[in-house]
């Protein structure tokens, strides 16, 4: 983990970097592979387990792609997030131009759920962000056609401005 620069804007508390995933519509997941490092923007929900390590869960299209090929290759992946809040100094110099933000990264170990009930799960964590309370609904045979992935968050770490 890195020191962050601006302590002041740093965000530990597990319930705070929640409410920061909570509020992010897109995550970005970072991935190696042979042709260099890809990122890629999902959609995505999260949960804190009982051992308090955060996972993410993402869909995607059942099979292969370049995102899957290098998490088989390559577990080792990023996980980024973050809300755009406002525009501020609009009305002073251009050089005064900023925003208000809050961001969370964090990297860990991804993997495809293969377990029927972990890919369940995982799926009905994304639907409910969105649809609170409707990943209950979630019939099995529409999940034939994704792959679900989970990424075990080791280290999360948020940044925020607000004015």
């Amino acid at each position: 983990m890195t020191h962050m620069r601006r302590a002041d804007r740093e965000v530990t508390s597990p319930d705070e970097l929640s409410a920061i995933l909570d509020r992010a519509s897109i995550g970005h997941l970072g991935v190696q592979d042979a042709g260099g490092v890809y990122v890629v923007p999902l959609h995505f929900g999260h949960e804190i387990g009982v051992d308090g390590v955060f996972r993410v869960y993402m869909h995607c299209a059942a099979g292969a792609g370049r995102k899957l090929d290098a998490i088989a290759a390559n577990p080792r992946v990023c996980f980024e997030a973050d809300t755009f809040i406002s525009l501020t100094g609009e009305s002073g110099p251009v050089c005064m131009l900023g925003a208000e933000f809050e961001s969370v990264i964090g990297w860990g170990d991804a993997r495809v759920l293969a377990d029927p009930t972990e890919r369940r799960h995982g799926c009905a964590v994304l639907v409910d962000k969105f649809a609170p309370g409707r990943g209950a609904e979630l019939p099995l045979e529409l999940m034939r056609g994704v792959d679900i992935i989970e990424v075990r968050l080791e280290t999360l770490s948020g940044k925020q401005k607000r004015m």
